[in-house]
């Protein structure tokens, strides 16, 4: 597992709206059982309501995605497969959207 891995929502009922999951654990904490992860979403999912530097856009599977930053939640890492892709060339907004959550910067 790594951080900024991108996996498929492992949540059957939750799936349909939100399809992907971007792992934000750093690897340091990787014995740990779960892992803190970050809901993407299809842009027609949250309308107008992203707020740019919050909500940053990025492709996963050849499709437009919404990271919904306040929405973190743990996932247990059993429950996680086969990334699908990885967002590590966007580290910078994905750190930007944490520091916006975090501190309001």
């Amino acid at each position: 597992m790594g951080q900024l891995d991108v996996y498929r929502n492992p949540n059957t009922r939750s799936r349909r709206e939100v399809p992907w999951l971007v792992d934000l654990q750093h690897p340091l904490l990787s014995g740990l059982s779960t892992r803190m992860m970050a809901p993407l979403v299809r842009p027609a999912t949250i309308g107008r309501a992203a707020l740019s530097r919050l909500n940053p856009r990025f492709t996963v599977d050849g499709e437009a995605v919404v990271m919904l930053t306040q929405l973190l939640g743990s996932v247990r890492a059993t429950a996680l497969t086969r990334p699908v892709a990885n967002l590590n060339g966007s580290r910078a907004a994905i750190l930007s959207a944490l520091d916006m959550l975090w501190s309001g910067v």
